[in-house]
């Protein structure tokens, strides 16, 4: 009888530290998932801010073009 009670006292700790390590691997899994959510989130920020600068961009060299295409015109 003592020797199934020390099984089941292993079993029980070996059980125990299998959850510990499996729940502090979640855990860190949990905060890299939340940090590349944050620095994907950045660079879809960044994209938008480099996406109206090119917007911007396109449209001073429509201008520049149209303004180009008058003085030819006038000379």
């Amino acid at each position: 009888m003592a020797k199934k009670r020390q099984r089941h006292f292993i079993f029980f700790i070996f059980t125990i530290f299998f959850l510990i390590v499996l729940a502090m691997t979640n855990y860190r899994a949990y905060t890299n998932y939340k940090n590349a959510e944050k620095k994907l989130e950045e660079v879809e920020r960044r994209y938008q801010e480099l996406e109206k600068q090119l917007e911007s961009r396109q449209q001073e060299l429509e201008t520049l073009k149209k303004l180009l295409e008058l003085h030819q015109e006038e000379k």
